[in-house]
C-alpha cells in the first residue's frame, strides 16, 4: 500500500489549535492530536475559565484566568494574577500579609501545590513574585515569608520547595521556637530549570539560565548558567562562560 498524504486540517481543527495556542503562547501542539481530543481540551479550558471568573473574581488582574476544582485562596486582595494563569486542582494560595502574591501572565501552578506568604500571625512580612510563563509541577511548595522572586520562563518540576526563612538555634539554653528566625529571601533568574524534588533554601540566588538537578539541596547562591547537583548542591558544570564565581 502506498502512503497517502494526510488530509489538510479542517477549519474547526485550525480554529481550536489557534485558540489553544493563544492561551499558551510559545507551546506547540503535536500535529497528530485528533480534532476530537483538542475539542475536549478546549471544553476543559472553557470550564476552568468559567470557574476562574467565579473563584478569582475578587483577585485584581486580568479576567482571563483558568481555575480547576478545589482551589483555595486566602487573602484575595493581597493577590495580583496575570492573564491566562492556570491554577490546577487542589492548589492553595495563602497570600495574607506582607506584599502578597503576584503571578504573571501564563503562569501554571501544578496540582496540589501551595504558595504561602506567611504561615502564621507571628510575622506580617514576605512576598511571592513569579514572572510570566513560569510553570510549577505538581505538589510544589513556596514559602514566601522571607520573600521569593522567581523570574520569567522558569521550569519547576514536581515536589520542588522554596524555603525563604531559617530558624535561629545558636542558644542551647533556650528552645529553638523562642530564638526567632532569619529571612534573607530567595531569587531565581529567568530561564532556569529546577528538577523534581529540589530544595531551595533561604538566602540563595540562582542566576539566570541555571539548571538545578533533581533532588538537589541548594544552600548557597550560584552564578548564571550554572548546573547544580547533589546534597548539598554543587556546581558541576556551566552552560555559560566561567566567571570564577561559586564553587
Amino acid at each position: 500500500a502506498t502512503d497517502r498524504p494526510a488530509p489538510p486540517p479542517s477549519p474547526v481543527d485550525h480554529a481550536v489549535r489557534w485558540g489553544l495556542g493563544r492561551a499558551r503562547p510559545g507551546s506547540s501542539i503535536d500535529a497528530s492530536w485528533p480534532t476530537s481530543a483538542l475539542l475536549a481540551a478546549t471544553a476543559t479550558w472553557a470550564t476552568g475559565l468559567v470557574r476562574g471568573l467565579a473563584t478569582l473574581a475578587a483577585v485584581p488582574g486580568s479576567r482571563l484566568r483558568v481555575c480547576e476544582a478545589d482551589v483555595t485562596i486566602y487573602g484575595r486582595h493581597w493577590c495580583r494574577f496575570g492573564r491566562w494563569l492556570l491554577l490546577e486542582r487542589g492548589v492553595t494560595i495563602r497570600a495574607r500579609g506582607g506584599d502578597g502574591v503576584e503571578l504573571g501572565d501564563y503562569v501554571v501552578v501544578g496540582t496540589y501545590s501551595t504558595l504561602e506568604v506567611s504561615s502564621g500571625l507571628a510575622t506580617n512580612q514576605g512576598s511571592i513574585r513569579v514572572g510570566s510563563r513560569t510553570s510549577f509541577g505538581d505538589y510544589c511548595y513556596v514559602g514566601g515569608a522571607g520573600g521569593v522572586v522567581i523570574g520569567r520562563d522558569v521550569l519547576i518540576g514536581q515536589y520542588v520547595s522554596f524555603h525563604s526563612q531559617n530558624h535561629v538555634f545558636s542558644d542551647t539554653g533556650r528552645s529553638i521556637r523562642e530564638q526567632g528566625v532569619t529571612s534573607r529571601g530567595i531569587r531565581v533568574g529567568d530561564d532556569c530549570w529546577i528538577g523534581a524534588g529540589a530544595r531551595i533554601l533561604d538566602g540563595v540566588e540562582i542566576g539566570a539560565g541555571s539548571v538545578i538537578g533533581a533532588g538537589a539541596v541548594v544552600t548557597k547562591s550560584v552564578s548564571p548558567g550554572s548546573v547544580v547537583t547533589g546534597v548539598p548542591g554543587r556546581v558541576v558544570s556551566r552552560r555559560l562562560a566561567d566567571d570564577g564565581g561559586d564553587g
